[in-house]
Parts: C-alpha cells; sequence; structure tokens
C-alpha cells in the first residue's frame, strides 16, 4: 500500500480445498493511509491454486486457470462516518518483475521490470 508492504506471509494464503471454501486475509493498514490519493498494489502467483502440484511431475490448474484477487478497504473517519473501497473494473492490471513462480520451481524476478508506486 502506498509503496510499502503489507504484512510478512509468504505462500499465502495457505492451501485449501478450492472448490468448497476460499481463503481470505485482512490487515490493519490505518497506519499505512495518508490524507489524498493512496494506492494499492496486489502481487499473484500462481502457488496451490493452479500452480504444479503433486507427485511424479504433478498437474497444473488443479482448481482453475485464472487468478484473481478482491480487495476491500473499509475506512472510519474521526466523524464516525464510513466508507469502502473495493476493487472493480476501475482497477488497471499490469504484468510485474515476477516472471515466473511455483511452489516447487522456485521464482524467476526480473528487477527491470519493477513498477513504481
Amino acid at each position: 500500500m502506498n509503496g510499502t508492504r503489507v504484512g510478512d506471509q509468504v505462500l499465502a494464503p495457505g492451501w485449501t480445498h478450492y472448490t468448497e471454501r476460499l481463503r481470505y486475509q485482512t490487515f490493519d493498514v490505518t497506519g499505512l493511509l495518508r490524507t489524498g490519493g493512496n494506492a494499492v498494489g496486489v502481487l499473484l502467483a500462481d502457488g496451490w491454486f493452479r500452480g504444479r502440484i503433486g507427485f511424479e511431475g504433478g498437474a497444473r490448474n488443479r482448481y482453475g486457470d485464472r487468478l484473481a484477487a478482491l480487495v476491500q478497504i473499509e475506512v472510519r473517519y474521526t466523524d464516525g462516518s464510513t466508507e469502502t473501497f473495493g476493487s472493480g473494473d476501475d482497477w488497471r492490471a499490469a504484468h510485474g518483475p515476477i516472471v515466473s513462480s511455483g511452489i516447487y520451481e522456485g521464482e524467476r524476478y526480473d528487477a527491470r521490470r519493477e513498477l513504481p508506486g
């Protein structure tokens, strides 16, 4: 958020049986918000959902073949009012510096492709 990493997790959220439930994570980002415009960035990878998993070479896309993120920020102002901001059609997407990643294969990272902010 605003160029600062939120949380210290890796390979998160953990494995789940995606056909039955989806895991999510929540964070208190109060200290990262600033007056005026704010920027949120999300890095997605194949992970447990569509990455190679299993024995003898494993299989890909076990649960699906498309990645997605749902982001919601709830703001409570000093006057007690609240406002909710969320991901939607007005969000932009781009390929970032992670060229490939996999639970077994590790990660290839190209720092020349880093996105500012």
